[in-house]
């Protein structure tokens, strides 16, 4: 059966480091059987190999990176085949998942992987510093504070999966 982890947290939170030790995620489309929706992945790739960084590649790239994606798991929804999809965003609000949730066919198992933060803890604002090429800006971070609602299997999905990265689970 196909599956589809989506991912709900705020930035820092550990859902990209959790879906690199999950998944053996393929370059090609060849025998590909796992996916990543991310568009973090591509602009930082694009980045890399054009000698810039994160926070000076987003403005240009993530239109494209968004296109990138999309185009990947349109192909993939029309084939017939087995896949695990891996959507690594923040989708921090119940109608962007329920968004992205209606693109995925019915034999499809949904599971959101969710990573609560305390934002009083000092430890995520460490790890959120601790990457200086990309930075959030303080009004933008509050805001994504402001906006996550916890998600809820009524939004669709077979199962939430809660990982706090903050309380025992190794992020290395």
């Amino acid at each position: 059966m196909s599956k589809l982890y989506m991912m709900v947290g705020l930035p820092g939170s550990g859902k990209s480091t959790w879906v690199r030790q999950q998944a053996d995620i393929e370059s090609t489309f060849d025998n590909l059987t796992e996916f990543c929706y991310s568009t973090d992945n591509i602009i930082t790739d694009l980045a890399e190999e054009y000698g810039m960084t994160y926070n000076q590649a987003f403005p240009m790239l993530i239109e494209f990176a968004t296109k990138v994606n999309d185009e990947y798991l349109f192909t993939l929804l029309k084939k017939s085949d087995t896949y695990t999809i891996y959507w690594d965003q923040t989708n921090l609000t119940r109608n962007t998942r329920r968004k992205k949730l209606n693109r995925f066919p019915g034999h499809y198992e949904k599971h959101c992987v969710y990573f609560p933060v305390d934002t009083n803890n000092p430890d995520w604002y460490t790890r959120l510093n601790g990457r200086p090429d990309k930075t959030i800006p303080e009004n933008v971070l509050n805001s994504m504070i402001a906006t996550l609602e916890v998600p809820t299997l009524d939004e669709g999905f077979d199962s939430i999966i809660n990982i706090n990265t903050f309380d025992g689970w190794d992020i290395k």
